[in-house]
C-alpha cells in the first residue's frame, strides 16, 4: 500500500538523522511480553477500504501475538476503523494469539470478516459495539472458552458457522434486527443452555443448532416462518419447543433425535417434504391448532401428520405405541416417515398404497413391529407370514423387525439386507427358495445373531462369505445363556417299602426335558398314596426363564415318585450399553441400552463428546531429545478419558530439533476421530560473559551456542523494562560470532543489555524465527 511505503521512507530518514547505528531489516523478530494489551496502530496490519476511505484490520504483527487482550482502536490518523477481517478471507487472523482472552471492538466498527477470530481457543470475552452490522462466516469458530454472545440490536447478518464449535458457550441473545440465522451458526455448541430469539427473526438455516446437547427448551418467536433441515438435529436433550402461528415451513430432520414427547403445530404449516421428527423415539403426541386437527395444508389424526387430503403420511410419531391402520386414502409415505417408530407393533396397509417413491425399506427402523398386513387388492405389494413382498411374492419389501425368529417365507428369491434389518432379532431362517441376499447383512446386525440355512444353499454360501454364524435347519438352536447341567444328588434318600402300596423298586428316571411343560397339579389333587410322604424333590430345569418367557422346572420326589411342573416368573431385561453412534471431538455420541437376550431397546443416553485435549507442556528448550508431553483428555462433564482405552497418542511427527510439532490423539472405543495438538521447541539460550563500556557505546561478549541455532539477537535499552520506544535491536547472523561492539550512543548514559539465540525454521512453508529465552540483563554506563 502507498501509505506504507511513505511511512517506511519517513522512518528511514528519521533514523539517518538521529545518530543511531543502522539496523538490519527483517520481519517478525521482536517478541512482546506475555500479558500485554495490543491496542496501538502499529500492532496491527491495516488496509484502506477504498469505498469508504476507512481502515480494515487484516492481522496482528508478530511482536503483539503474545497479548492477552486486543483493543482495536476506533480511528487511526483521523480515519475510522470499520472492519476486522474481510469477506472471503481464508486465513485465521488471530489464531496464533495463544494467550488472547478478551477482545474489545470500538464503536463505529461495522463488520467482522470471515474467520476473523477462528481458533482463538483462550478467548472468554468479546465486547461488540452497537454499530456492528455483520459477522462473517466462521468468525468465532472453535473459540472453545467463549461463554456468552450478546449480539447488538442493529446486527443485520451473521455468516454460516459464525459461532460453531464454541463448546463453552452457554447463552446466546440474538436481536430482532437479525432476520435470518445462517446455516451451522451454532452447531456443536455443546454447552449451550439458553437461546433468546427476538421477534423479527424470519428464518433459521440448516443445522443452526445441530448437536447443541445441553439445550432443553426453546421459545420460537412470533414472525418466524422457516425452520430449515437438521436445525436441531442431535440436540438430544431438547424436550420442549413452541411452534409459533406464523411458522410455515419445517425442513427434513429439523428435530431429528431430539427428546420431544409432544408437539403442537400451527394451522398454517405447509406440507413438509419429509419427516421433520425422525428418530424422535419419545414423541407420542402430535396435535394441530385447528378445528378437528385440520390445518390449511396439513391434518393431524390420531397423532399422525398427513397432508391435507390424507394421501401422504408425513410423520408417524416414534413413541406412539401399538397397532396402526393406514387410512384407505393413503397412497404415499413421505421420506423417513416411519424412521425411529419403535412403538409400532402392527401395520395394516390399504389397497391404495403405492411403493412408487420407496428407496430402500421405509420401515427398517421400526424395531418392535410384529406383523404387516396388506390389503389383498393392493396392485403392487402383498403380505405373507407378516412380511411385505412384491406382488410376485419373490422379493421382500419389509420384514417384521420385532420378531426374535424371522422366517423368510417360502417362495422368496431376493432379499435386500436392509429389508430384513432386525436389530433385536436373534435368528434369520432362510428357505431354499432364496437365491440372492444383496448387500452386507452383517452391517445391520448386532452380536449373537445366527442364520438358519439349508445345506449347500445360497443362504449357506452367503453366511460363509459374510462370516455370519449359522446352523442347518433342524439343528438345535444355539443358546447364548445355556442352563448349567443338573448335578446328581450324591445322597439319595431311599423310599421304605409300603406293603399296602407297593412301588416299583427301580429308581424313577429323570424325565427328558420337553418344550411343552406339563401343567402343575394343585396340591389338593395330589394322589392319596403320596400325601403322607415327606417329599424330597429333585429338580430338573426344563426351560430357562428370561425376559421373554417364564421358566419351568420338573420336580420329582425321590421317595414316592410324585412329580409336577413348577413355573418360575419371567425375568427383567438384561440391558447392556451399546454405542449407537460414537462420540468425537465437540460432538456427543449416543448410547442405547440393548437387552442381551431379546434385543429390546431401552433408554437412550449420550456419550459426552470430547471437550478438552491438552498437552502437559507446549513449550520446550531444545535438549537433543524428542519431547513427549503427557496428554490430558476430558469429556464435557469433566471426566478424564483413559489413554490406551479411549485414545492413543502418536508422536511420529515429532523430531529432536527446534520447530513446531504436532501430536496426534487418535480416539478409539466409544470415541472416534483424531485431534492434533502442537508444541514448540525453542533453541537453547546463551549467557553474557562480559560487557565493556566505551565512549558512547559498549562491547558485548557471550557464550557460543552453535547447535540448533542460526544466530543471536541483542537488545539494549535505556529502560530496564525494555519498553518499545526505548529499545533497539541488533541481529548477529553467524553463530561463530561471540562479540559485538555498539557505538554512536549517548555518552555517560546507563543502558540495559540482554541477548537470546534464534533459529530460522519452516512453519507452514513460511520462514519463521524461533527464539530462546532472554539472558539475564546486564547494565553498563557509557563513557563520554
Amino acid at each position: 500500500m502507498k501509505w506504507r511505503r511513505i511511512l517506511c521512507f519517513w522512518m528511514a530518514a528519521v533514523l539517518a538523522c538521529s545518530g543511531l547505528p543502522p539496523m538490519e531489516a527483517y520481519g517478525q523478530e521482536i517478541s512482546g511480553t506475555s500479558g500485554s494489551i495490543a491496542e496501538a496502530a502499529n500492532d496491527f496490519y491495516l488496509e484502506i477500504d477504498r469505498e469508504t476511505d476507512t481502515y480494515v484490520v487484516t492481522g496482528i504483527h508478530e511482536w503483539a501475538k503474545d497479548c492477552t487482550e486486543i483493543r482495536i482502536p476506533a480511528a487511526i490518523n483521523g480515519k475510522e476503523v470499520t472492519a476486522v477481517g474481510k469477506k472471503g478471507n481464508s486465513s485465521e487472523l488471530f489464531a496464533e494469539c495463544p494467550n488472547l482472552t478478551k477482545v474489545t471492538l470500538p464503536e463505529g466498527l461495522e463488520k467482522i470478516g470471515d474467520m476473523a477470530f477462528t481458533r482463538c481457543r483462550q478467548l472468554t470475552e468479546i465486547v461488540l459495539p452497537s454499530s456492528l452490522k455483520s459477522i462473517g462466516k466462521n468468525a468465532f469458530t472453535d473459540c472453545e472458552k467463549l461463554e456468552q454472545a450478546v449480539l447488538p440490536e442493529g446486527l443485520a447478518s451473521m455468516g454460516e458457522g459464525a459461532f460453531s464449535s464454541c463448546e463453552s458457550l452457554k447463552e446466546v441473545i440474538l436481536p430482532g434486527s437479525l432476520a435470518r440465522i445462517e446455516k451451522s451458526a451454532f452447531i456443536a455448541c455443546s454447552s449451550l443452555e439458553k437461546v433468546t430469539l427476538a421477534e423479527g427473526l424470519k428464518e433459521i438455516g440448516g443445522s443452526a443448532f445441530d448437536q447443541c446437547t445441553s439445550l432443553t427448551s426453546l421459545e420460537l418467536p412470533e414472525g418466524l416462518e422457516t425452520i430449515e433441515g437438521s436445525v436441531f438435529e442431535e440436540s438430544i436433550n431438547l424436550t420442549t419447543v413452541n411452534f409459533p402461528d406464523t411458522l410455515k415451513t419445517i425442513g427434513n430432520a429439523a428435530f431429528s433425535q431430539t427428546n420431544l414427547s409432544e408437539v403442537s403445530l400451527p394451522q398454517g404449516l405447509e406440507v413438509p417434504e419429509s419427516n421433520p421428527f425422525i428418530y424422535c423415539r419419545n414423541l407420542s403426541k402430535i396435535t394441530m391448532r385447528a378445528a378437528n386437527g385440520e390445518g390449511t395444508y396439513c391434518v393431524v389424526e390420531n397423532d399422525v401428520l398427513y397432508n391435507k387430503d390424507k394421501t401422504t403420511i408425513i410423520t408417524y410419531p416414534g413413541g406412539k405405541q401399538g397397532e396402526y391402520v393406514m387410512p384407505d386414502t393413503v397412497t404415499l409415505i413421505a421420506p423417513s416417515g416411519f424412521l425411529g417408530s419403535d412403538g409400532l407393533t402392527k401395520l395394516t396397509i390399504p389397497a391404495s398404497y403405492s411403493t412408487g417413491i420407496w428407496k430402500g425399506c421405509p420401515f427398517e427402523s421400526c424395531n418392535s413391529i410384529q406383523e404387516f398386513v396388506v390389503a389383498e387388492d393392493n396392485p403392487e405389494i402383498m403380505s405373507k407370514d407378516g412380511f411385505i413382498l412384491d406382488k410376485t411374492g419373490k422379493r421382500i419389501i419389509a420384514a417384521p423387525n420385532g420378531r426374535e425368529m424371522m422366517v423368510i417365507p417360502d417362495g422368496v428369491e431376493v432379499a435386500e439386507a436392509y429389508s430384513i434389518y432386525n436389530r433385536a432379532g436373534k435368528y434369520l431362517k432362510v428357505p431354499a427358495s432364496v437365491k440372492t441376499i444383496r448387500d452386507d447383512l452383517s452391517y445391520y446386525r448386532d452380536k449373537d445373531f445366527w442364520m438358519i440355512v439349508i445345506k449347500d444353499s445360497a443362504g449357506e454360501r452367503y453366511a460363509q462369505e459374510k462370516n455370519i454364524p449359522y446352523i442347518y435347519e433342524g439343528d438345535p438352536l444355539p443358546d447364548k445363556n445355556p442352563p448349567e447341567p443338573e448335578q446328581p444328588d450324591p445322597t439319595p434318600t431311599p423310599t421304605p417299602p409300603d406293603p399296602e402300596n407297593p412301588t416299583d423298586p427301580t429308581p424313577t428316571p429323570t424325565p427328558t426335558p420337553t418344550p411343552t411343560p406339563m401343567p402343575t397339579p394343585p396340591k389338593d389333587e395330589e394322589p392319596d398314596s403320596t400325601k403322607n410322604c415327606s417329599h424330597n424333590y429333585k429338580e430338573t430345569l426344563l426351560r430357562q426363564a428370561d425376559c421373554r418367557v417364564g421358566g419351568a422346572v420338573h420336580c420329582v420326589c425321590g421317595k414316592c415318585g410324585h412329580q409336577y411342573i413348577k413355573d418360575t416368573p419371567a425375568l427383567g431385561h438384561d440391558f447392556e450399553e451399546q454405542a449407537e453412534r460414537k462420540a468425537s471431538f465437540k460432538k456427543d455420541g449416543i448410547i442405547r441400552d440393548i437387552c442381551k437376550v431379546c434385543g429390546k431397546e431401552g433408554e437412550k443416553s449420550s456419550i459426552r463428546g470430547v471437550e478438552k485435549v491438552k498437552l502437559s507442556d507446549t513449550e520446550f528448550e531444545w535438549s537433543g531429545n524428542v519431547n513427549k508431553p503427557s496428554v490430558l483428555v476430558r469429556d464435557r462433564k469433566g471426566n478424564e478419558l483413559a489413554d490406551g482405552q479411549d485414545y492413543t497418542v502418536d508422536f511420529s511427527e515429532c523430531k529432536a530439533a527446534v520447530g513446531v510439532y504436532n501430536v496426534k490423539i487418535n480416539f478409539q472405543g466409544d470415541y472416534t476421530g483424531t485431534v492434533s495438538r502442537s508444541y514448540k521447541v525453542y533453541p537453547k539460550g546463551t549467557t553474557i560473559t562480559k560487557v565493556t563500556k566505551k565512549s558512547k557505546g559498549f562491547a558485548l561478549a557471550w557464550k557460543k551456542q552453535a547447535k540448533e541455532t542460526t544466530g543471536y539477537e541483542i537488545q539494549y535499552s535505556t529502560s530496564k523494562n525494555f519498553t518499545r520506544k526505548t529499545t533497539k535491536t541488533v541481529l548477529v547472523k553467524k553463530t561463530k560470532t561471540t562479540s559485538k561492539t555498539v557505538s554512536k550512543l549517548t555518552g555517560n548514559k546507563k543502558y540495559y543489555i540482554r541477548i537470546r539465540t534464534y533459529k530460522t525454521v519452516k512453519i507452514n512453508n513460511k520462514s519463521r524465527k524461533m527464539y530462546s529465552d532472554w539472558s539475564k540483563t546486564k547494565q553498563v554506563k557509557t563513557k563520554k
